[in-house]
């Protein structure tokens, strides 16, 4: 385990700017690029890297609340996902169309992407509709 610079350190503030995937993920690499792999480490870490009400919150749960790191990014997920989300971005899903250069491949890629993030819940053929 390395100290981690100040500087590299991600921040997340809960504006609707800040994309909370985006965060857990860069988070998440973060610790892996330090060697902070044990929950310890990471509940520790995750702390600093919360501000203003975020930062409350986790206080708020007390010492021995949460005792690893999947049910810390469970709890934060299910907490504050969707209230992190504008309603255009969970929308999304619903006006993504292929760019004119952009190969089938990567548009697949990019709307499993957005399905996923939009945490809708669609049947197959509702799917394969919005796909098309």
């Amino acid at each position: 385990m390395k100290n981690i610079p100040p500087s590299v350190l991600i921040h997340f503030h809960g504006k609707v700017h800040e994309d909370i995937d985006s965060f857990l993920f860069e988070f998440d690499i973060l610790c892996r690029s330090y060697d902070y792999s044990l929950d310890a480490e990471r509940l520790k870490l995750f702390c600093t890297t919360l501000k203003d009400s975020y930062l409350h919150w986790f206080i708020g749960l007390g010492g021995n609340t949460i005792t690893s790191w999947e049910k810390m990014k469970r709890t934060f997920l299910n907490k504050y996902q969707d209230y992190c989300k504008t309603q255009e971005m969970q929308d999304e899903i619903f006006t993504i169309t292929q760019h004119d250069n952009e190969i089938l491949e990567d548009y697949l890629e990019r709307f499993l992407y957005i399905l996923q993030r939009s945490k809708h819940k669609f049947d197959t053929s509702t799917i394969k509709t919005l796909f098309l």
